[in-house]
């Protein structure tokens, strides 16, 4: 039986949804996801504060040429604030305070079409989702990232690589 599911429109990088998200609501049949045989996967999330002060990027990021291109080009220089490797249970949220005090929700959804489902959700402390849900599909060695919460006189992006 076919769900239909109501996802955003992340733009041509990989879920990038929070700063270049579409107010359209796109709706798509989509199957029920596939149990994949290893039903855990293993991610790098990676909190940066992208700011124009002029310090360039901190080397602790090491080589990202997805900061070097635009929307990320906007902003001249990037901090690494958080860094970690999560392994994510098929259906079980982690979650990981931001430094914007707000809450992220990171959820390995299972396998669909030879490709990984990860939802992020981003909640604010008493009060609404800022990022409700955002479902990216992508295969291992892939990173993607979510943008667009203002922070310090900058933007916090939150990347998240999907480890082999």
């Amino acid at each position: 039986m076919k769900k239909r599911r109501y996802g955003f429109w992340a733009g041509p990088l990989l879920g990038l949804g929070v700063a270049l998200a579409s107010p359209a609501v796109i709706a798509q049949e989509i199957e029920p996801l596939q149990q994949p045989a290893q039903e855990t996967l293993n991610v790098e999330l990676i909190v940066l504060h992208g700011t124009n002060d002029g310090k360039g990027i901190d080397p602790n990021i090491g080589d990202m040429p997805e900061l070097k291109r635009p929307p990320f080009s906007s902003y001249n220089s990037y901090k690494q604030l958080q860094k970690e490797r999560l392994t994510l249970s098929l259906a079980k949220s982690e979650t990981r305070k931001l430094p914007n005090d707000r809450n992220l929700l990171v959820t390995f959804k299972g396998k669909k079409d030879q490709k990984y489902v990860v939802s992020l959700n981003i909640q604010k402390p008493n009060g609404p989702d800022y990022l409700p849900l955002l479902d990216v599909n992508g295969t291992k060695g892939q990173r993607f990232f979510v943008a667009g919460q203002t922070y310090k006189g900058g933007v916090l992006v939150i990347g998240v690589k999907l480890l082999p």
